[in-house]
Formats: structure tokens, sequence, C-alpha cells
């Protein structure tokens, strides 16, 4: 949990110290869960390419039928 900036600013004036070793210890920032896309556009993305929409349906391409 951070700190808020009110303690973060009385750690560091009285406490140094314990502000370093907080900083130090503090998880590394952890990046926002991707959004996902809407299965709508991505449908329509995969059916306008004949090549992924083969992939995604695992249907085998002229050149194999």
């Amino acid at each position: 949990m951070p700190l808020l900036a009110s303690n973060r600013r009385v750690l560091a004036a009285r406490f140094p110290e314990v502000l370093a070793l907080l900083d130090a210890t503090a998880p590394a920032a952890v990046p926002p869960p991707p959004v996902p896309e809407e299965p709508a556009a991505f449908l329509s993305e995969a059916a306008a390419s004949r090549r992924i929409l083969l992939a995604l349906t695992g249907v085998p391409g002229p050149s194999t039928a």
C-alpha cells in the first residue's frame, strides 16, 4: 500500500532510514491487467483476414486441401 504524501514527508523529516527501508522493500509496481478485446471487434478482424480465420478454425488452406 503506498504511503500518503503527508506520511512520507514526516518519515523523510524524522526517520529517513525507515523511509529508505520501506522504499527498498516495497513491491514493484504491478502493471494494470490488459483490457480484454471486444469479441465482436476480434471476430470481425479475424474474418477480414483469411489466414487468421483459417488458423483459428483449423480449416486447411486451399493449398493443403
